[in-house]
């Protein structure tokens, strides 16, 4: 005859430690109670200065390249910047021409309308004008050019600023949380 078979379960690794888990605190008593609570609270200071350093030391790096990606801005607003300058001076002499030549082609119709009748004085005052519209052309073409890369380097110089703006903001950002580190690891003694 068959005996009738009995299972026994055998506990896995995780149910046998919870089970010594329980049966050492059940035995402990007040007194080891204590040691294990403290032991326990100081492993967890330990893990969470640990950690509160591992992250102060990784944003003091990040600070670092900030304050480096900052001068790079710094050093790139000051060469667009005298890019610029050279740029704008000489467009002064150039609006200045043009205001000029605006004020010769003011008196040529001024003089067109007073010589209307003498044909040779027309042409010759007409003649006057198309070299001065020429002049005009070529002054506010100049012109154009000068205010187009003037524009172009207030572009770049804009987007520089920007990214200024955001790597200033990303400082704060950082200085704000490494100064909360600082002040929780004081409380931990760190």
């Amino acid at each position: 005859m068959d005996e009738p078979k009995t299972t026994t379960i055998d506990p896995t690794a995780e149910e046998l430690a919870e089970k010594k888990k329980q049966a050492m605190l059940a035995m402990e008593g007040p007194e080891g109670k204590a040691r294990r609570e403290a032991l326990e609270r100081k492993q967890q200071e330990e893990g969470i200065k640990k950690n509160l350093q591992e992250e102060r030391t990784a944003l003091e790096k990040k600070m670092e390249e900030v304050n480096t990606e900052k001068e790079k801005l710094e050093l790139k607003w000051i060469e667009l910047n005298e890019t610029k300058a050279p740029l704008e001076k000489s467009l002064g002499p150039i609006v200045a021409d043009e205001i000029k030549v605006e004020k010769e082609e003011e008196d040529i119709e001024k003089k067109e309308k007073v010589s209307v009748t003498d044909p040779k004085e027309r042409q010759a005052t007409e003649k006057m004008r198309w070299e001065v519209d020429d002049r005009r052309r070529a002054i506010e073409k100049d012109r154009w050019r000068l205010e187009d890369e003037i524009g172009k380097v207030n572009d770049i110089i804009k987007a520089n600023s920007d990214k200024y703006q955001q790597v200033l903001a990303e400082q704060e950002k950082n200085q704000q949380r490494l100064n909360e580190i600082i002040k929780n690891l004081s409380v931990y003694g760190g």
